[in-house]
């Protein structure tokens, strides 16, 4: 069985699939499930940046954080 705590499986699954369709750009669709996914990993609560381009690297940052976690549980 995989340890992906602080992730609930179903957010487990999403944190995957967040890392395997974002490479460069993140849709606005995904940037609620991206900031609170960086926040739960994280055991924070970083207000949400706005969605323009002078926050890139704090959405940059929160992709960084899932795919890390990501590897970490999967024993990369």
């Amino acid at each position: 069985m995989i340890d992906y705590s602080p992730l609930l499986e179903n957010e487990w699954l999403e944190a995957q699939q967040i890392v395997s369709e974002i490479t460069t750009y993140i849709p606005e669709g995904r940037m609620e499930s991206v900031w609170y996914l960086h926040n739960k990993i994280l055991g924070t609560n970083e207000r949400k940046p706005c969605k323009c381009s002078s926050s890139a690297k704090h959405w940059g940052r929160a992709v960084d954080t899932i795919r890390e976690f990501v590897k970490r549980v999967n024993g990369q």
